[in-house]
Order: C-alpha cells, then structure tokens, then sequence
C-alpha cells in the first residue's frame, strides 16, 4: 500500500476526490485502499491501482503513465515535485465546485 494523501496535496487535491468517483468505485473495492484519521492519518492505495490513480492527478503524471514510465519513476519525480502557488480564491473556487470543501 501506498500513501497518496502526499502526492494529491502537491496538486491541491485531496484522495476523497479521487475515491469518491463513480468510475473508481466500481474499479477499486474498499480492501483496496485504507483511510486513517488522526494526526497522523492519510489515504494508502494498493499498488496495483496506482496508474489509476496518477492518471488522474495531473498532467504530468498522467503523460508519464502514457510514454510508459514506471511506478517508482513517477514516485521519484513526484518526490520531487515543488507544488506551485495557487490564490487563494482559485483554491475556495476549485473546491466549492468539487464540492469537497469539508473533506
């Protein structure tokens, strides 16, 4: 299992997007991924799922799946990621829209 939480907050997302999808409901049985609350809680999503998963987070990692890199090639460049600055408007936008905002 692998932990996405730190990945979807590099793209100002949250993995409850990404698990709240009707297409990835049907695609992903709960088994497949864990959710903890807490201090030190997060979303962890079995391996075999993650192309889904970088498919849908940006468009960086969704070309990298494309041209065929490999899961750890896309780990390490997301590893590496600086996530941009985004205003604060943009973000109350972006999550009013999603309907996501008390997630």
């Amino acid at each position: 299992m692998t932990p996405i939480t730190q990945y979807c907050k590099k793209f100002y997302k949250k993995p409850a997007q990404f698990l709240d999808n009707d297409y990835i409901k049907k695609l992903i049985p709960s088994e497949d991924y864990e959710v903890t609350v807490g201090l030190k809680g997060g979303t962890k999503l079995a391996d075999k799922h993650l192309k889904e998963f970088f498919l849908w987070l940006s468009q960086p990692t969704k070309q990298m799946v494309m041209d065929g890199k490999s899961l750890s090639e896309i780990k390490a460049f997301l590893d590496k990621y600086q996530r941009g600055t985004i205003p604060e408007e943009q973000c109350k936008r972006h999550y009013e829209y999603t309907g996501h905002n008390n997630r």
